[in-house]
């Protein structure tokens, strides 16, 4: 999913609502959010000498929403009516 498409799927709800995130479908959770991560910004980790370098297949403009504390137990359904732009 791209950013746009994201801003624009939250821009149909209410801006003081909560936002949570949903894993696990077939053992559904709810966590919290725990903050957002731009590829760019992670710090490289260290080679040894002679490695090669790694490819993640990622762009640096990747942005990443990290899991927060577990709440709670989520509903199947989330998946069903989740909208996907």
């Amino acid at each position: 999913m791209k950013v746009k498409t994201l801003i624009a799927l939250l821009q149909n709800h209410d801006p003081n609502a909560e936002v949570y995130l949903a894993t696990q479908p077939s053992y559904p959770f709810e966590h919290s959010i725990g903050g957002v991560a731009c590829r760019a910004d992670l710090p490289r980790e260290p080679r040894e000498e002679g490695d090669e370098p790694e490819s993640d297949g990622g762009a640096p403009s990747d942005v990443f929403i990290a899991e927060g504390r577990q709440l709670r137990y989520g509903s199947k359904d989330i998946w069903d009516v989740a909208s996907r732009g």
